[in-house]
């Protein structure tokens, strides 16, 4: 079962020793303003976790963090989602994966964590539809801009559960990355493109990229 945790239930994260962006070099983007309030736009984090913060991934995470810090008012809602692995999974079933079972390698990065409005747990590659759509619906959300990780697994299947729920998915690419490396993000932008329209997979600005 999916579990959504909303901001005043969170807590201090468990483990805080993680790079800042200091040590991974000035990898800020711009960001767009002007938010329009009658067409409400959220922001889903996907995944950024201790566990998921690989060479591969690591220089997006102050990229998302800045534009969070950037950005936050163009946005009704900030949701985070957070993966965790359960025992008897078709990860550790079908490809012999037992990992991100347990803390902390489940915690969502501070930065990530500090920013959300909504944390939402989950046990596969996207949300449970009904523990996403309901919050996205309550605040009038009309479309929904992803970032995280992975380009090719996570983020692409939350991008098609939003599009199957009628709310416009925008990955924005340069705020995404894969574990498999740059062939599986390419891979996973080409496979939004098709499925969510050139359009919708985008720079942090609006411009198809």
């Amino acid at each position: 079962m999916g579990i959504a945790v909303a901001l005043s239930e969170r807590g201090p994260p468990a483990c805080t020793a993680t790079p800042g962006p200091a040590a991974w070099g000035d990898t800020r983007v711009m960001t767009a303003v002007a938010p329009d309030p009658s067409h409400p736009v959220a922001l889903v984090v996907v995944d950024v976790q201790q566990g998921f913060v690989v060479p591969e991934t690591q220089a997006i995470v102050p990229r998302i963090v800045d534009h969070i810090e950037h950005a936050r008012e163009r946005y009704a809602l900030v949701i985070a989602t957070r993966f965790v692995n359960r025992p008897g999974s078709l990860y550790e079933t079908e490809r012999d994966w037992p990992a991100m079972a347990d803390r902390p390698a489940t915690d969502l990065l501070p930065g990530v964590r500090a920013a959300a409005d909504l944390v939402i747990t989950k046990h596969g590659l996207a949300p449970r539809p009904e523990d996403l759509v309901p919050a996205l619906r309550e605040r009038d959300v009309e479309r929904v801009e992803l970032c995280g990780i992975d380009t090719d697994q996570c983020v692409l299947a939350t991008a098609l559960l939003l599009w199957d729920a009628r709310i416009a998915p925008r990955v924005l690419a340069e705020l995404c990355a894969s574990s498999g490396g740059v062939d599986m993000h390419t891979a996973g932008l080409a496979i939004a493109r098709r499925s969510i329209g050139d359009r919708n997979v985008t720079d942090t600005r609006g411009r198809p990229i």
